[in-house]
């Protein structure tokens, strides 16, 4: 029966009451205590005794196809201390109510329902304990008149009857009915016996308690008790005077511990216990510490607790807001007769004396006079759960709702569910010993054949990027399991979980993967900074936190530029440390080194970054929209994109490095680079990052091959193994160069910081014209290219006269290679072998795109070459133009990975920086419409409908229209020829000269 209830009904509590007090007599077996007194709450059971012959016992009967409690023949004379009491004996006392005059009710019986039947005792007249009729009296009750000092009485006969004309007999060992020599029945309750920590803890192995009349208190959050008994060896300092006194504790973090017992110093100190606090009392008065009265409760770890006896010296016992063991060593106890809603209730006092302050304020603590109960107090107005000395414990606790009651709290109804997953149990890396405590877990690959869990700080932890996410991507709605997915290692693993009187915080009640105990390492890191993974314990039994994360699908991986971006790669201990840059020995390619050589002497290599991210698929189940989950197949994505690494050996021969043996192979028409030349970029939080093969628990990263000053590098590497914090790391070093010249469409004259500006000869070629002052013959245009890159490109171009095209500034290389021969006879060399930069003719079609001649062919330079004939190149035309790291106001001008050089006036490129020749690029006018320079001797004059060349006689000239069409080609035999040609572009090539173009009308 509820309080609800028995508060409405009054007058029944009162007549119940003085019944209950008509028990003179004592039932046999100290098992049993009679209820005296008025009875003030209804909830619970008891057993009805005549006090001397027995106990009523119920049985269920089925008479007529209906099922009905009625009394047993044989019952139990007595009960033993402890004594296990069947349910049979077990009943529940409602009142019988009818309208009343005076008070509204009136009270004219009791019924009983019997705890192992669930249903009232009934039966009919006559002398049998089970009708073979249905009976018309269907609820077994006492009737009519009641007697303040007798209770109720059939009056005409003069003693208590079960019915209108019988009553129940009882005699040793049985039960009867007859219609003379009834006695009165009275009520008894079973006395309280003790529990043991196993019984709380039960299958789970752990539990909460919840306490009435209270939402939360310490004891709801998840517990574990702990049978311990007297321990007096192990303590870390000395064994004189200490112990650690026989009870039950009740630990909110356990470690690894899993039996229901503890017998060592070395195994209590695992935990964080519950303990009354010997410095607050709940209440305003604060004579009340001093008495005991009302005070608080504080959790306490193991080792942090004074353990010294009573007979230890003064200074040795607590004091201030140290904490005695002896008030966490407490004494649960039930019975039957303190049940609620079918749940036993339990009332907690401590073993023994505790110990707290003399009085609020002051040092010195005291020892009790006697044990602390447990019980809620109203104060102030409000409950509060309480422990007083010498107090009566209340039965106040049940157990509590700990397990999620419905997973599907976890979910969300508008898309994915992922949280990080923070520890709260153990202790943190500030305290000794450091555990999970404040660590985050992640899924890393430690040993085996398959990732692994691992708890890892806040500075190695990036719960930004997925390897620190887990999707929730199962649900088990009937047994309450939740199934937890790495988003980026794919690591499932099954979760039951407990709340907490915490929001969002959860006890871990079971965790397996693939039926197996899923357990973690934690990563701990010294004060040098070095790793250290410890043994693997479980992650049953932790407590955590469910955080909800932020989601960003390339979250640590490297988004880079979709156009040149150069790098440079240096191993290092940290980012502050002395770096080892990697570099290529050009008569050797194939084999990148490590040296210690400056920044500005690391080789420099260009991240190709593929077309198309690659992506890691995840389940996920949500809610939809009448609450039900759903499964998302695939639906939660992380993103990253795969890069090549290549360097270009004197701006001509891309290599590419190989993601297995790290070799750089030459690009050739029979080698695209694909899977084997892809590289995955993570970012690690320390700034390094893991070059790495792909998205696996076995995948290779690129790693620092040995210790030596000289050593090659390697795919030994794991990245997802920690390692030594004083390990060597991998970085990406950006150009240590100041900032690009703006990157906007612009007119500029390059000047040398020695004297001089950039010019085109009247060959075309690129030189120093050795003059003071700038002017429209050296003045050129700036056009941009991939405006977007870490570093922005230019084209350089310089009109001619009578001409649609220009001319753009072009290392010549491919052109050099293309004629071949001695270099004293190749137009693209210097008489000194170095490749020329000249100005070419060309169309800029757009900013990835140059139209121009090659082999006496109309085509299109692109970055790469396609299948409609573009062909690849355009590197050539595209020059950096950014500040120099050693002069304040100086560019260097740089194209692919080497600068702009000058060799006695005449312009080369160079893969050194220290021969870069340092240039100031002065904004100019725009050139007038008459810029520009003829190109040799050679003039081309478009017309209408037709274009003059002059100076080519003897020479072969191809006339073709923008598309590469061949519109003529001839020998011209007079020194000023007229050819026919379609109305739009063309483009005249004539032997020996660069190309042009022309607008015919």
């Amino acid at each position: 029966m509820n309080k609800r209830f028995s508060t409405l009904m009054t007058a029944g509590l009162m007549m119940l009451g003085a019944l209950f007090s008509n028990a003179n007599a004592q039932a046999s077996g100290a098992g049993v205590e009679a209820v005296t007194g008025n009875v003030k709450d209804f909830s619970g059971y008891y057993l009805l005794s005549d006090g001397t012959n027995g106990f009523l016992k119920g049985k269920e009967a089925t008479i007529e196809n209906t099922k009905f409690t009625v009394l047993a023949g044989t019952v139990q004379d007595e009960f033993a201390a402890n004594a296990t009491i069947e349910d049979e004996y077990f009943w529940t006392i409602e009142p019988q109510l009818t309208a009343g005059t005076a008070d509204g009710v009136t009270v004219t019986g009791f019924k009983f329902k019997n705890k192992k039947t669930k249903a009232y005792l009934t039966m009919a007249d006559g002398t049998s304990l089970e009708p073979t009729t249905k009976p018309t009296i269907t609820v077994f009750s006492w009737y009519d008149t009641y007697d303040a000092t007798d209770g109720f009485k059939k009056v005409e006969n003069g003693a208590d009857l079960m019915m209108s004309t019988n009553g129940v007999v009882l005699s040793s060992g049985t039960t009867s009915l007859s219609n003379a020599g009834t006695v009165d029945i009275k009520p008894y309750r079973a006395k309280a016996k003790k529990v043991e920590a196993d019984e709380l803890n039960g299958t789970r192995g752990s539990f909460s308690f919840k306490a009435a009349g209270l939402e939360t208190s310490i004891f709801a959050k998840n517990i574990k008790a702990f049978n311990v008994s007297t321990i007096t060896t192990g303590f870390s300092e000395t064994d004189v005077n200490k112990n650690i006194p026989a009870g039950v504790y009740f630990a909110t973090s356990w470690g690894d511990l899993t039996d229901d017992d503890i017998t060592t110093y070395e195994d209590f100190v695992k935990c964080t216990f519950i303990a009354i606090d010997p410095t607050t009392s709940l209440s305003k008065d604060d004579k009340e510490v001093k008495d005991g009265k009302n005070l608080g409760f504080v959790e306490v770890q193991g080792d942090d607790f004074n353990f010294y006896t009573a007979s230890a010296t003064g200074e040795q016992q607590s004091k201030n807001t140290e904490v005695y063991v002896g008030n966490a060593a407490f004494k649960v106890e039930t019975s039957e007769a303190y049940l609620a809603d079918d749940k036993y209730s339990y009332a907690i006092t401590t073993v023994g004396n505790i110990r707290h302050l003399t009085e609020k304020g002051k040092t010195e603590q005291k020892t009790s006079a006697s044990a602390a109960a447990i019980d809620v107090v109203e104060i102030n107005d409000a409950n509060k759960l309480t422990a007083t000395v010498g107090a009566t414990a209340g039965n106040v606790f049940t157990f509590g709702p700990n397990p999620i009651s419905k997973v599907t709290r976890l979910l969300n109804s508008t898309g994915a569910s992922i949280y990080n997953i923070r520890f709260e149990s153990g202790k943190t890396e500030a305290e000794d010993e450091a555990t999970e405590k404040g660590k985050y877990l992640s899924a890393n690959f430690v040993t085996g054949t398959d990732y692994s869990l691992v708890a890892q700080g806040s500075a190695v932890a990036d719960l930004n990027t997925p390897l620190y996410q887990f999707v929730i991507s199962a649900v088990d709605t009937t047994q309450n399991i939740v199934t937890f997915r790495n988003r980026e290692a794919g690591y499932e693993f099954n979760c039951e979980l407990d709340t907490t009187t915490t929001a969002g915080v959860y006890y871990v009640t079971s965790a397996t993967k693939k039926s197996s105990a899923a357990q973690f390492q934690v990563i701990t890191v010294d004060e040098q900074g070095a790793y250290t993974e410890e043994t693997a314990v479980g992650l049953t039994g932790k407590t955590i936190t469910l955080i909800p994360a932020t989601v960003d699908k390339f979250a640590g991986f490297a988004v880079r530029g979709e156009n040149h971006d150069y790098i440079r790669l240096a191993f290092a201990k940290d980012a502050n440390a002395e770096k080892l840059y990697v570099t290529v020995d050009e008569t050797i390619p194939s084999a990148p080194v490590l040296a210690k050589v400056s920044d500005e002497e690391a080789a420099m290599f260009e991240l190709v970054r593929n077309e198309n991210p690659s992506y890691l698929k995840n389940d996920y189940v949500m809610l939809d929209d009448k609450g039900k989950v759903k499964t998302m197949s695939g639906k939660d994505t992380v993103a990253y994109y795969t890069y090549n690494i290549r360097y270009q050996v004197n701006n001509q021969d891309w290599y590419y490095l190989d993601n297995s043996a790290l070799n750089l192979t030459q690009e050739q028409a029979s080698i695209v680079p694909g899977a084997t030349h892809a590289f995955i970029i993570k970012e690690n939080k320390n700034g390094s990052v893991s070059i790495m093969d792909q998205i696996a628990y076995n995948a290779k990263a690129i790693e620092f091959k040995s210790a030596t000053e000289k050593a090659g590098m390697s795919t030994a590497g794991a990245p997802y193994q920690n390692a030594d914090a004083a390990s060597v790391k991998l970085y990406i070093a950006q150009d240590v160069y100041g900032a690009s010249l703006e990157a906007v469409p612009g007119h500029v004259a390059i000047s040398a910081e020695n004297g001089g500006y950039v010019s085109m000869d009247e060959n075309g070629d690129a030189r120093i014209a050795i003059k003071t002052a700038a002017d429209v013959d050296l003045t050129f245009w700036l056009d941009t290219a991939d405006v977007d890159a870490t570093l922005p490109s230019f084209y350089i171009s310089k009109g001619v006269k009578d001409a649609a095209e220009r001319m753009y500034l072009y290392y010549a290389t491919d052109s050099a290679t293309y004629v071949g021969g001695p270099d004293a006879k190749n137009p693209y060399k210097w008489s000194n072998g170095a490749t020329k930069l000249i100005f070419k003719a060309a169309t800029l079609a757009n900013s990835d795109t140059l139209v121009t001649t090659a082999k006496g062919q109309t085509v299109k330079v692109a970055m790469k070459q396609d299948a409609d004939g573009t062909q690849a190149g355009l590197a050539n035309f595209r020059f950096q133009i950014f500040k120099a790291s050693d002069a304040e106001d100086a560019y260097v001008v740089r194209c692919g990975v080497q600068f702009l050089k000058n060799n006695n006036g005449e312009l080369t490129l160079t893969s050194d920086v220290k021969d870069a020749l340092r240039v100031y690029a002065d904004a100019q006018e725009a050139p007038t419409a008459n810029e520009g320079v003829e190109v040799a001797t050679v003039k081309v004059i478009a017309g209408e409908g037709n274009v003059t060349i002059a100076g080519a006689q003897g020479k072969k000239v191809v006339v073709s229209n923008i598309l590469g069409q061949t519109v003529a080609n001839t020998v011209i035999t007079s020194d000023n020829a007229t050819i026919a040609a379609p109305q739009g572009v063309i483009v005249v090539a004539v032997e020996g000269e660069a190309a042009v173009k022309a607008i015919v009308k």
